[in-house]
């Protein structure tokens, strides 16, 4: 995946409080592993329970059908002549609750852009797992977990998913936020971001996320904050340089509304971004 420079790394990175980094939360894991020590059930069985017809090839584990009900639940359609695959699953775990957590793509490798990328919470209390929440991530042609993931307490999580697609000059992202709880995956926003590559400049968006436990509605509040920044680019002969613009932070706060039973955003100024974006493509 082409990923634009990003000079901002550092002050995104020193955004985000939280308890625990994406990276010490997740783990990788093969589609023949078992769940756990205690469940025999394999996460090929998981992922079969998507894509019924997944079969072993020299690339990974392809299929060509979503199961009907999956189809419906995610919001796709059953044929896939082209093909469906899935490598790997990306598990968490919220260990105050014996849940777990796993994210499967079927769009790899060829990040077909429609492909769903499935995530799925299950409660290991008993023999097999028993699917709780299940939703489609997979917006985009690269469909990925954020760094900015992460735990809120042992039985709540924070989950960000980035989709992307970049040309030569373009580089398109939407950060996608549900928060895990035990009883289900609730979705908060998507947030939609713009970078370019124009002569002389790169024309730079960077999304960090962080999260406020300390409210009283107990459900987190979730701050996201999107910068602003033009890179000067070396070597570009511009007939017309692009005058570089002033740095700028656009910030809003999700709070949980018990009106709307839904996460609100303080303000339009994520919803106006994503507008001024659309009017640069």
């Amino acid at each position: 995946m082409h990923i634009l420079p990003r000079s901002l790394l550092a002050g995104a990175l020193a955004l985000v409080a939280a308890t625990a980094g994406a990276a010490d939360i997740w783990r990788m894991a093969d589609l023949s592993d078992p769940v756990s020590p205690q469940i025999p059930t394999t996460f090929l069985d998981l992922a079969r329970a998507v894509v019924p017809d997944l079969e072993a090839t020299s690339g990974g584990w392809r299929g060509n059908t979503v199961a009907p009900t999956m189809a419906e639940e995610l919001d796709v359609d059953e044929a896939w002549p082209e093909g469906l695959q899935v490598n790997k699953a990306e598990v968490m775990h919220l260990a105050g609750a014996k849940a777990m957590i796993v994210f499967l793509d079927f769009g790899e490798p060829d990040g077909q852009p429609d492909a769903p990328a499935s995530l799925a919470l299950y409660t290991l209390a008993g023999e097999t797992p028993v699917l709780g929440d299940i939703v489609n991530v997979g917006l985009d042609r690269q469909t990925g977990i954020s760094g900015d993931t992460r735990l809120v307490d042992d039985r709540t999580a924070l989950i960000v998913i980035d989709n992307t697609h970049s040309n030569s000059s373009q580089h398109y992202r939407i950060t996608s936020l549900y928060l895990a709880t035990p009883e289900e995956l609730l979705h908060v926003d998507d947030v939609f971001t713009f970078s370019e590559s124009l002569c002389g400049l790169w024309r730079q968006q960077q999304t960090g996320v962080s999260v406020n436990d300390a409210v009283p509605s107990g459900k987190p509040a979730i701050y996201v904050e999107i910068s602003l920044h033009d890179d000067p680019k070396e070597g570009d002969e511009c007939a017309e340089p692009i005058a570089v613009i002033a740095d700028r932070t656009i910030g809003v706060t999700y709070t949980w509304s018990e009106k709307t039973k839904s996460y609100q955003p303080d303000s339009d100024a994520l919803q106006m971004l994503a507008e001024e974006n659309e009017r640069r493509f």
